[in-house]
């Protein structure tokens, strides 16, 4: 007897990064709707399945979708402006002011340009934290992307603007979350400590305690912020954040680069997730997080690439090469970060890290249908020998390219085939994002008004 399905693809090397990492040679996955129904490898399909698309996978690596857990999308429009410079001066002086002239249409062309540079990498779902939510929402729901947003809240020390702020985050939670068919969910985002008053925070956390929402904070980024917190509160920004109640297992505590004493335990404790941004931490130079301590006491860590004017590509394979090869030359153990944990901490553990550890992530029935095919016969996937587990992680890691990704699903919905998108137009989007981020860089008089 045969089953109907909306989607079989079949012939591909099947990594479906479940408990078992099992990997399967000559594997399918039959999709209906929006879930994965079946998974599995040799010639079942044709007997037990109908569908009414197929997907010949013959020489693809077919693999959960990858998940970038930190961001900030409509960045884009700053990318190349703010080049060489530590974190503070960046903010204060380069992105801050460019993007204070991003109205609701800027932040929409900036957040659909990175929504299809993360697409074309093979990303998935993703985390943002930026104001003007509604406008990301409606990037990320036209291509077709799944994300996690949150209104980027920030008060600087004025009780007023912490009154209006929080009323903007909860308007965006109302408006835009659950849209895209359910793909976008909204939380809130507070900054940080050095840019939210004790009163924002605490009422951020009354507020995801009472709503159910996420949390995400940039967190212990540089040596300046962990400093600034000794002097101003007496200890760590964990151990402030800890002192007033705010750490949880719904907070996504961005970078973790700089640890007090007793930091580490508070992080285990409470629950709180991790997103590792190797590539923008290296470039602003404000350090290397401790992933390997992270992962040894229990705590959940996945990847953000970070905003693309920090990184400033959204390209998540590519950071993933670099934080393999990172914490091995750093630690001088060429053992730490094997290739398949940094596979895992863009799939299973990233989804675990924006609370969607039970939907995404993994290859398995019953799970969301978001995954890509990854193009393995290139010459620098040769050799591939798609019975050697060791080998097809290392070359997910070490070898592969963003190019690499050919046919990206979400949703149990084909998003890019053979890398052509579907229903959309790349050209006009990079072309819109040039003109919006030329508006804005005159605006800051980072740009010369004659010929934008």
């Amino acid at each position: 007897m045969t089953r109907d399905v909306d989607l079989l693809i079949t012939g591909g090397t099947v990594v479906t990064m479940d408990e078992e990492r099992r990997l399967l040679p000559s594997g399918w996955v039959a999709i209906s709707g929006n879930r994965i129904v079946a998974v599995g490898s040799g010639d079942a399909p044709d007997s037990v399945w109908r569908p009414k698309r197929r997907i010949d996978a013959t020489g693809m690596v077919v693999m959960p979708g990858l998940v970038s857990c930190h961001g900030h999308a409509c960045n884009s429009l700053v990318r190349g402006m703010a080049e060489d410079r530590p974190l503070h001066e960046w903010l204060t002086e380069v992105l801050w002011p460019a993007m204070s002239h991003a109205g609701p249409d800027e932040v929409y062309r900036g957040a659909l340009l990175s929504a299809v540079e993360m697409l074309r990498s093979g990303v998935t779902c993703f985390a943002d934290m930026w104001t003007e939510v509604p406008s990301t929402a409606r990037a990320v729901e036209q291509v077709g992307l799944r994300a996690l947003l949150a209104y980027n809240l920030r008060d600087f020390g004025d009780p007023e603007k912490t009154t209006v702020e929080l009323g903007r985050a909860v308007r965006a939670w109302r408006e835009c979350d659950g849209t895209g068919d359910g793909r976008v969910r909204v939380g809130l985002g507070p900054h940080s400590i050095y840019a939210c008053t004790a009163g924002m925070l605490g009422r951020a956390r009354e507020l995801a305690t009472e709503h159910g929402l996420l949390l995400q904070i940039h967190v212990s980024e540089t040596r300046r912020e962990f400093e600034q917190s000794v002097e101003q509160h007496g200890v760590s920004p964990i151990a402030y954040l800890e002192r007033m109640g705010f750490l949880g297992p719904d907070v996504i505590a961005a970078h973790v680069v700089w640890l007090g004493d007793g930091d580490l335990e508070t992080l285990k404790q409470r629950e709180v997730s991790v997103a590792h941004c190797v590539a923008s931490n290296l470039k602003l130079g404000s350090g290397i997080a401790s992933v390997r301590d992270y992962r040894n006491a229990g705590v959940a860590v996945g990847v953000g690439t970070d905003g693309p004017a920090s990184n400033n590509s959204l390209d998540i394979l590519a950071d993933l090469k670099i934080a393999a090869l990172l914490h091995k030359g750093v630690g001088r153990v060429p053992k730490e970060m094997p290739a398949a944990d940094v596979v895992a901490m863009a799939t299973a553990d990233g989804a675990s890290v924006l609370g969607l550890g039970d939907e995404l992530g993994r290859l398995a029935p019953g799970r969301l249908a978001d995954l890509i095919l990854v193009d393995a016969t290139g010459a620098h996937f040769t050799p591939f020998h798609p019975h050697d587990p060791n080998q097809v992680y290392a070359h997910l890691v070490y070898s592969a390219k963003s190019t690499d990704v050919r046919t990206v699903v979400v949703d149990g919905r084909i998003r890019m085939l053979d890398g052509a998108f579907v229903g959309l137009d790349e050209k006009a989007i990079i072309e819109g994002a040039q003109r919006a981020s030329s508006r804005i860089l005159v605006a800051a008089g980072l740009l010369p008004a004659s010929g934008h």
